[in-house]
């Protein structure tokens, strides 16, 4: 298993959007053999804060964000996959919003974000 990138709590307060920057797995020399042994990046994963404790008239759109967009459809990088809340379906903004105050067993889901996958490497050095 490689390594999992753990970072500080993210707080919101509502106003202030919660967010991370998701680094670039670092390169590693593969074995000359994909059968012995190696690290291989497959993807990315992460998920969006909840917003139980904001004040209820808050709201944030659901899904994936601009930067995960952004990040996810850099060909360098890994597919992306965002867990977040599904929200509820706002007819005013046309598009599904987080509420604050919502409830954390709220339905959500895993959305695919970016590049259908990481190119595999002609060789040991290659990543």
């Amino acid at each position: 298993m490689g390594t999992i990138e753990s970072l500080t709590l993210v707080e919101n307060n509502g106003k202030d959007g919660g967010h991370i920057s998701p680094s670039v797995p670092k390169k590693v020399k593969q074995s000359e053999s994909p059968l012995e042994h190696g690290y291989y990046r497959v993807a990315y994963f992460h998920t969006h804060t909840p917003w139980k404790n904001c004040p209820e008239n808050s709201r944030r759109p659901v899904g994936p964000s601009d930067k995960d967009r952004e990040w996810g459809s850099d060909s360098k990088n890994a597919p992306l996959f965002v867990y977040d809340y599904k929200g509820k379906y706002d007819l005013y903004t046309e598009t599904c919003l987080l509420l604050g105050g919502h409830e954390l067993n709220d339905p959500a889901e895993v959305v695919y974000v970016g590049i259908d996958r990481c190119r595999t490497p002609r060789n040991a050095y290659e990543y």
